[in-house]
């Protein structure tokens, strides 16, 4: 049987700089590992091993000017995990619309429920309800700072942050799960107000990300509202089960 924790640690270990793609894996993990580990013949076929590389490495040079009006030259790269899909963006009001509605979908699937149901794991290696709460929040609160970057920036950078490894502890705090969904809505709802903020034309505007390079207002609140809903959609599994 597959070790989905050894897995990710050997995945850390190759790529120790690349917290935004643990992130990523982590999240696929906890989807797919199950069924890989129920299904000899994907083991076989290291179905797992294959999705984490890469199928094609673009390099290139990208040339800029130094603020004391240097030129210099870095490599940039753009790395393509499978032609066979693509990442889409949504609309930038539905992105808005998605993003709203996140808190109440979480209190609607929370309601009820206790704080010993919350806090168990499924099984070994795998999330709790309360882990994943913990998870949203804290990805929401890198989300809302950004936004605030593309308040009062031009062409801000956006740091790479490890907000996987955050839910990996346990520790509520005060409050519990709830406490963690009240933090969430607050965040949410300052991230909202600042999005509504911006003319349609700014949802373009851009920000160099240190892991993905080039990437606009657009872009984030797409990935973060996908985000959101992948991981909606496994505490709503949790609960049902």
């Amino acid at each position: 049987m597959i070790n989905l924790h050894t897995f990710m640690e050997k995945l850390i270990k190759k790529t120790p700089a690349q917290p935004e793609f643990h992130q990523a894996v982590n999240e696929v993990l906890e989807s797919v590992g199950p069924v890989v580990e129920e299904k000899p013949e994907y083991r076989k076929a290291m179905i797992l091993e294959r999705m984490v590389e890469p199928e094609r490495v673009i390099m290139f040079r990208v040339p800029w000017l130094y603020d004391r009006n240097e030129i210099c030259v870095n490599t940039g790269y753009r790395i393509e995990m499978s032609s066979a899909t693509e990442c889409d963006e949504f609309d930038p009001m539905i992105a808005l619309e998605k993003l709203i509605e996140a808190p109440t979908r979480l209190s609607c699937l929370l309601k009820g429920l206790d704080e010993e149901f919350l806090a168990k794991q499924p099984g070994e290696d795998r999330w709790s309800i309360r882990q994943f709460m913990t998870h949203i929040r804290d990805a929401g609160g890198v989300f809302n700072g950004r936004v605030k970057q593309f308040t009062i920036e031009e062409n801000p950078v956006l740091t790479s942050q490890a907000v996987w490894e955050w839910a990996r502890s346990d520790e509520a705090g005060p409050g519990g799960t709830l406490a963690i969904l009240e933090d969430f809505r607050v965040s949410r709802a300052e991230t909202v107000d600042e999005l509504k903020r911006f003319p349609l034309k700014d949802w373009w505007r851009e920000g160099q990300h240190d892991e993905f390079g080039t990437v606009t207002l657009k872009q984030q609140a797409s990935y973060f509202a996908a985000h959101e809903l992948t991981h909606i959609s496994q505490i709503g599994f949790l609960v049902s089960s």
